[in-house]
């Protein structure tokens, strides 16, 4: 078993969606917690590969929806393990 996150990133880790067809900004996590310690939780995750960064996200009705995030391969078996 992976060793375990601090709950924070974790928290982020349960909101974000596990296909990478759906991906979201900080909107979604912004009530998380403040923005310096989001921004550090989301650079971690990525640092682990727990989660991937996609940039020109199309919206439902085809236009440009911005960047996000979504679980990886490697985020969605720690969800699993840990169960999240």
């Amino acid at each position: 078993m992976s060793e375990t996150l601090p709950e924070l990133e974790e928290k982020i880790l349960q909101e974000l969606y596990s296909d990478c067809g759906l991906c979201v900004g900080y909107s979604a996590i912004d009530g998380l917690g403040e923005m310096p310690e989001l921004k550090k939780a989301i650079k971690h995750l990525k640092e682990l590969e727990y989660i991937e960064y996609y940039r020109g996200l199309m919206s439902e009705g085809g236009e440009v929806g911005g960047s996000g995030w979504c679980r990886s391969g490697l985020g969605n078996q720690y969800v699993e393990e840990h169960q999240l």
